[in-house]
């Protein structure tokens, strides 16, 4: 194929795992119906669509391909695409004709194989010229599984789940007889996103005008050899890790995975460590990335020196593309806060347990708030409410709910924050609650980054000021910094040394407390600067995780606990 057609060598997905928008079984929610997806698209141009292998835009059945412009569906959702041979657990398809020489040795002979049978089959046909091929992959080899079943990313480093080379350097091979020159090879910087545009272009479509599209259109490299300058985004979730311009790297994050999966002998970069690197942490450089030279050293083995004139050029231009990059970025919408009737229907009345003015009510699923003066005792709690209508089916939640499986709830502020009455009631109940408990208060300290939303509004109610807690790195001139351990990793927090004069009095306010290492380690903070910490304030609790035990006994208070 790649004799007959050319091979991207800087070729690229857009995420280090199999789907950014992957969706496991317990997951109900899915791509959304405002979302073009290409077949709706090409059917503008009179063609007919079939997807053939997993689906992973959502399992239920709205969301299915042949929801979204796909005329055929011969596949599964979420799921390994057979032959199966075990039920349990589903396979990747295995060579059967000849000797096994491994399951992964096997699955790449079955698709070298099958791709053959394609190509010919096109050609038998007579329609070779009249079909546009790509072949790609979706994330690196899993070394994961090496060196029996994980394969191998050359001289690449690291694998699958990471945003080093190994993780999202791709092999990409395009195939066209008649239009693209035979054995033609290609140093243009591509993306899987590209093949949405190019698919457009080569229909004779435009893209669509109302969002942004980020693939470019491949045709002019791949019919004319042009070059086109474009950076490379390296995600890994909503973090930015790298960038590529050229054959220059940047890395703003580093993180293979966590010192406990690599303890239980779960290794990303098997015989690959770097140091500094290849951290088990995730380690910040946004204020000096650690830089390679991929022509030079393709493995990410050799990071630039600060101080040469080689780094200072390079990231001149890099760090304008960055910022360029982010100030124009548009997030994507979350897709996957969709409430199923069966999992949601225990969480029907929740307390808020303390006295207070108002009541919250989300009634069939929409959000309603009513202000209800109270006697002067001010008898009533705050209820949230969620009624489930009696319809079957799923339904969008407009609420602190965000479901994670069956078992998990994780509660989170997003929809306060966007109904203004609403978030106006929940700095009315912490205005409340700080008035009744504290006669003098001198700052509210908010933690980075959602307590920035939350502390400046309530410190205007009570006329006070307000302290940033961030991470470190962020704030300028002298600081007091303290590290603590995430779930994941190791953190610090920092405040400026100047924030808080010794004896006065702080309440510490975020919006939710889990494992309790952040606010822990914001007491620690303010302890160092001999602030009298009156009080931690939360709007949600998750007990299960016992973030409140390692308080000890600072005093906290949270408007609403999940147990």
């Amino acid at each position: 194929m790649a004799a007959e057609g050319m091979l991207f060598l800087d070729f690229y997905t857009a995420n280090p795992l199999c789907s950014p928008s992957y969706t496991p079984q317990d997951i109900v929610g899915g791509i959304q119906d405002s979302e073009l997806l290409l077949p709706e698209l090409l059917k503008k141009a009179g063609y007919i669509n079939k997807i053939i292998g997993k689906w992973h835009l959502g399992h239920r059945s709205q969301f299915h391909p042949l929801k979204h412009g796909f005329d055929e569906w011969f596949g599964s959702p979420n799921c390994h695409f057979g032959p199966y041979d075990n039920r349990e657990l589903p396979n990747i398809p295995v060579y059967r004709d000849w000797e096994m020489i491994g399951r992964y040795g096997d699955a790449v002979r079955e698709i070298d194989d099958s791709i053959g049978k394609i190509l010919r089959h096109l050609q038998q046909l007579g329609i070779s010229e009249n079909t546009f091929v790509f072949f790609t992959s979706d994330n690196g080899a899993a070394l994961i599984s090496a060196p029996k079943q994980g394969g191998s990313n050359g001289p690449f480093l690291c694998g699958k789940q990471t945003t080093f080379e190994g993780g999202m350097r791709e092999p990409a091979i395009a195939w066209w007889p008649g239009h693209i020159p035979a054995g033609g090879v290609s140093h243009q910087l591509g993306n899987v996103m590209d093949l949405f545009t190019t698919s457009l272009s080569l229909a004779g479509l435009q893209p669509p005008s109302d969002r942004q599209i980020d693939g470019i259109d491949l045709l002019p490299v791949m019919l004319q050899g042009k070059l086109i300058d474009r950076p490379i985004f390296y995600y890994r979730g909503n973090e930015m890790m790298a960038v590529r311009v050229g054959l220059y790297k940047a890395h703003y994050w580093t993180w293979s995975n966590s010192w406990e999966e690599y303890g239980k002998g779960t290794d990303f970069c098997p015989g690959q460590s770097v140091s500094g690197v290849t951290t088990h942490t995730q380690e910040e450089h946004t204020y000096l990335p650690l830089l390679f030279h991929l022509g030079r050293d393709p493995g990410e083995k050799f990071p630039l020196s600060f101080a040469s004139e080689e780094y200072q050029r390079a990231m001149e231009r890099i760090t304008g593309i960055v910022q360029q990059h982010k100030d124009t970025l548009v997030p994507g919408e979350p897709q996957l806060n969709v409430c199923d009737k069966a999992i949601m229907s225990h969480v029907e009345k929740l307390q808020f347990g303390f006295p207070v003015k108002h009541s919250l009510v989300v009634e069939n699923l929409g959000k309603q708030l009513d202000s209800v003066e109270e006697s002067p005792r001010i008898a009533r709690s705050l209820q949230f409410t969620i009624k489930i209508p009696p319809e079957e089916g799923v339904h969008h939640c407009n609420s602190l709910e965000i479901l994670i499986s069956p078992q998990i709830v994780v509660s989170d502020i997003s929809p306060l924050l966007k109904d203004p009455v609403a978030f106006r009631t929940l700095i009315d109940l912490l205005e409340d609650h700080v008035r009744a408990s504290f006669p003098k208060i001198d700052f509210i300290a908010g933690l980075d980054s959602r307590g920035f939303l939350i502390g400046p509004p309530l410190a205007q109610r009570l006329g006070i000021g307000f302290v940033l807690i961030r991470k470190k790195g962020k704030l300028p001139g002298p600081t007091e910094s303290v590290s603590y351990a995430l779930e994941y990793g190791k953190a610090e927090l920092e405040i400026q040394t100047d924030a808080v004069e010794p004896g006065q009095k702080v309440v510490i306010v975020d919006d939710l407390l889990a494992t309790g290492g952040t606010m822990c380690a914001a007491c620690e903070l303010l302890k160092r600067m001999k602030a009298e910490i009156l009080e931690c304030l939360v709007v949600i609790e998750l007990k299960p995780l016992k973030g409140l035990e390692k308080l000890n006994s600072t005093p906290f208070y949270s408007l609403l606990q999940y147990d």
